[in-house]
């Protein structure tokens, strides 16, 4: 394993909000906006076509959505048959990176899907959400 390090900026945009009023100011704002309908997909794994497990937390997602927001996504799951990886083949992925916590990878989901996400005021916690972006090749998150 190669070690990459790059420069970069941190800029931490806090919401005085209680998670009440957030969650108030969510149900008026997004009354039908797609946002929400997409979260729930995650929450319900409703027509689900992928299974990702991170350290025995399953997320039942959907393969359309996740290759249109990730050139990662993109190559696993759509490759040719020739060079399908197993992935694509078992439709079942397994993240055993230990610095990335189920709650974490949900996070990126919520972006993936929504394109906004909660993110925690400790860096601890933000830190493993900036490297899955790297990963996943997702720079606008």
């Amino acid at each position: 394993m190669r070690t990459i390090k790059k420069p970069c900026e941190i800029i931490v945009y806090y919401n005085k909000l209680t998670s009440a009023q957030r969650q108030l100011k969510a149900n008026s704002m997004f009354e039908n906006a797609l946002g929400p309908a997409y979260l729930t997909l995650i929450d319900t794994g409703l027509y689900s076509d992928l299974e990702i497990e991170v350290h025995g937390a399953k997320f039942f997602v959907h393969k359309c959505i996740l290759t249109s927001r990730s050139e990662k996504f993109k190559v696993m799951l759509l490759s040719d048959s020739v060079n399908a990886m197993r992935e694509q083949l078992t439709n079942k992925m397994v993240v055993t990176n230990p610095m990335v916590t189920p709650d974490t990878f949900r996070a990126m989901l919520q972006w993936i899907y929504t394109g906004e996400c909660e993110m925690s005021d400790d860096a601890s916690d933000v830190l493993p959400l900036l490297s899955l972006t790297d990963e996943y090749l997702l720079p606008d998150l």
